[in-house]
């Protein structure tokens, strides 16, 4: 038989499980039906290279929020540089809450927007990002006006390079 839970004016407040929630499946067996994970928090966003880190003071701006249900994640992030120095590499955005999923190439496993970008290079300004497999990092890509993207290097990064983004991927944890 089905059993309703509460009505339009008898509902519940909260509920506790200590299972997961199962979506039309028979006799409460847990399979790919089954919503066991989610979880809010917070997370702080740096600045990264993939040959050697730039040494960056960090605006008290810089923050991040994440939010996970079973193997996806919505991270979002403001990362503000107060000042920059070296680096070498790609750069990226460092400090993800979760491993990217190992997948045949990153853009499988999510994609970056960027709601902001200010402070960059002239020639070098971030406009997307791929999660970079296996990592808490992703890369930081410039959209080219004739066809493709372009991966940033460390040297893109300004003593006040503010960028503002939201990441969703694939993980396995």
């Amino acid at each position: 038989g089905v059993l309703d839970l509460g009505n339009s004016t008898n509902r519940f407040d909260n509920l506790y499980l200590s299972g997961g929630v199962n979506f039309g499946v028979p006799s409460g067996a847990a399979t790919s039906n089954t919503l066991d994970d989610y979880e809010e928090g917070t997370w702080t966003p740096i600045y990264s290279g993939t040959d050697s880190n730039p040494t960056v003071s960090y605006n008290a701006q810089t923050t991040g929020h994440y939010t996970k249900i079973g193997q996806v994640v919505i991270a979002r992030g403001t990362c503000y540089a107060a000042s920059k120095s070296g680096g070498g590499g790609s750069l990226g955005i460092g400090g993800l809450p979760f491993a990217a999923a190992v997948g045949t190439y990153s853009a499988r496993s999510g994609g970056v927007t960027i709601s902001q970008a200010d402070g960059f290079d002239t020639n070098d300004h971030p406009t997307t990002g791929a999660p970079t497999v296996n990592t808490t990092y992703f890369i930081l890509r410039q959209i080219l006006t004739s066809s493709g993207t372009n991966t940033l290097t460390t040297d893109a990064l300004q003593s006040t390079s503010l960028l503002r983004f939201q990441i969703v991927y694939t993980t396995t944890s």
